[in-house]
């Protein structure tokens, strides 16, 4: 079992990516939402693609968040095997959807 300070690492970082993700999620959907009437359909829909699609990480930064919660108030288990892989998954989905999002629906 790693230690508390660990945990607490892997609660806060699972609650900024979180936060973060949805302040870009917003920033894109929205954007979506300001081009003029009459603009292609195309257009607006790479946009709100990208901005549902941000969806993902952001739960499994949820989700990443409450076990390390509840890991951080429960001692009778551990749930750090989880954990660490579901950090890695998040830090790997959050590069793809960067990346994703920039070259392919905003670029």
């Amino acid at each position: 079992m790693p230690s508390e300070g660990l945990l607490e690492t892997v609660f806060n970082a699972s609650l900024a990516l979180a936060g973060i993700l949805l302040v870009f999620v917003g920033f894109v959907y929205t954007q979506a939402q300001s081009f003029p009437p009459g603009t292609a359909r195309d257009i607006t829909d790479k946009f709100i693609n990208a901005a549902k699609f941000g969806v993902v990480p952001f739960t499994v930064a949820i989700v990443l968040a409450g076990l390390s919660f509840y890991d951080l108030t429960n001692t009778s288990m551990s749930l750090w095997n989880v954990l660490q892989p579901l950090f890695w998954v998040e830090l790997a989905i959050l590069f793809l959807y960067g990346v994703i999002s920039v070259l392919l629906y905003l670029g």
